[in-house]
């Protein structure tokens, strides 16, 4: 280090492997799409029904045993996104400086449920995709959606 031979931002420690390509997985399994999914259905409606039972927002259906769509999801999204819009007018127009702390205390915490099914929108519409391209294949490739992938003897992930 003293010459200079060696970058100290780039000391690996204990022989650690670890990967730094984003890209590493070409490929795609059912089954992490079906286990990924699951639970962010089993998340979204969770919140949904937190927002509902707090009265954040209007009950789209009352059945509690469906799954929620991208559509459904959307809506929530919209009603969330007109109830950040009153609060900023009441914001805007209140003059007592308690009154505003605490609408900016529920607008905060509603943006951040804003941001989840906005999360929850391009994930579900990402598994839509993901299937729709599966059918009834296990896995594929994402880089060639018709060939298939084999497990390499060096793969570190060793996936079969």
């Amino acid at each position: 280090m003293k010459q200079n031979l060696i970058d100290d931002k780039a000391i690996f420690i204990g022989g650690t492997k670890v990967e730094a390509n984003a890209n590493r997985y070409t490929f795609v399994l059912k089954k992490s799409i079906h286990n990924h999914e699951s639970k962010m259905n089993k998340d979204s409606k969770a919140l949904y029904r937190e927002l509902a039972k707090n009265k954040i927002i209007p009950e789209i259906k009352e059945d509690n045993d469906y799954e929620l769509t991208t559509e459904d999801i959307d809506l929530i999204g919209t009603h969330l996104d007109k109830e950040v819009e009153d609060l900023n007018y009441r914001i805007d127009n209140e003059e007592c400086t308690q009154l505003r702390k605490q609408t900016h205390h529920k607008r905060t915490r509603i943006k951040k449920y804003r941001k989840k099914f906005s999360h929850y929108s391009e994930r579900k519409y990402k598994h839509e995709t993901q299937k729709s391209i599966l059918q009834d294949r296990n896995s594929y490739s994402k880089t060639d959606y018709d060939a298939t992938f084999t497990k390499m003897k060096e793969d570190h992930v060793i996936n079969g």
